[in-house]
């Protein structure tokens, strides 16, 4: 029997969304074409994969168990297509670098690939801005050849190389009676609002980065729109801030807020270049050795 790979794989979609209509959305095709392809799959296997009724679409016996079939033949296909564009865009000189929004402020990050950039006239970089979950997802699959980003659960899966370390102050509002010490020490931040990102985005850099904050009595205030959108909500409600010197972030709430180190801050804050292990094409080595010259000469 001769069955049709794509119509599987819609088939998945259709059983995982349970309605031709949002399968159809999912799919960027048309609803009557999609439902078509279902019946012509049934025809070729001769037996009904889902019942249809004007309010809902339910699985088949039969279906239920195609089902779980039809899903692992829609991951393979993605992986094999995803490594397919990895090995075309290694033919054509394109490297795809995921680049967390968090990290913007990190020089090193602009210092790699300014040089690799230099160094390799013909490659084309192309970069993705997304949260570091999501990146390091899509370069499990190959559709990323390199991660720059903070701590993630996950990262250990990956080669990576540390490009950047820091310990963070705080931006105190102008007005606030903390403004005018020297420095801060932990204990002192009791009782004061922190500016924070939402944990669900990365807990393992939440936890790092403000958990120890909390522990000392400092009340999270998540922002939804993430770090960029930080110091406007801080500006406007007078939040305390974490704060990277030369970060956007601490220039964003300047003038009306004072930058102080706090002396016994345990926070650690870090950013990772990642890679797939033994992803020894060309173009790859040749960035992930620009990653670790660099890290070098640091």
């Amino acid at each position: 029997m001769a069955l049709d790979l794509e119509r599987i794989i819609r088939f998945s979609v259709v059983a995982e969304e349970r309605s031709f209509t949002r399968a159809a959305r999912r799919l960027q095709v048309d609803q009557p074409w999609l439902s078509r392809q279902i019946r012509q799959l049934e025809e070729q296997l001769g037996f009904l994969l889902l019942q249809r009724t004007t309010r809902k679409v339910e699985l088949t016996v039969e279906g239920a168990a195609f089902l779980t079939q039809a899903l692992e033949l829609a991951d393979v296909a993605d992986r094999t297509r995803s490594i397919a564009r990895a090995l075309l865009r290694e033919r054509s000189q394109q490297i795809r670098v995921g680049i967390s929004p968090t990290s913007f402020w990190v020089q090193a990050r602009h210092d790699v690939l300014a040089f690799f950039e230099k160094k390799n006239p013909a490659a084309q970089i192309d970069v993705i801005s997304a949260q570091t979950p999501g990146l390091l997802s899509d370069l499990s699959r190959r559709n990323l050849e390199v991660v720059i980003g903070p701590v993630c659960d996950g990262g250990e899966d990956f080669e990576r190389v540390l490009m950047h370390v820091s310990t963070p102050g705080m931006l105190v509002p102008r007005e606030h009676p903390l403004a005018a010490r020297p420095s801060l020490r932990m204990k002192d931040l009791a009782g004061c609002t922190l500016s924070t990102t939402m944990r669900t985005v990365n807990p393992k850099a939440f936890d790092t980065l403000y958990v120890p904050f909390i522990d000392v009595g400092m009340v999270p205030r998540p922002v939804v729109e993430g770090r960029v959108a930080m110091p406007y909500y801080a500006a406007h409600e007078r939040f305390f801030m974490l704060s990277y010197r030369g970060g956007a972030i601490e220039q964003g709430a300047a003038p009306d807020y004072v930058r102080l180190a706090i002396d016994d801050c345990p926070v650690v804050s870090e950013m990772w270049a990642y890679r797939n292990r033994g992803d020894n094409r060309e173009l790859v080595r040749r960035f992930w050795s620009t990653v670790k010259h660099l890290r070098r000469a640091a």
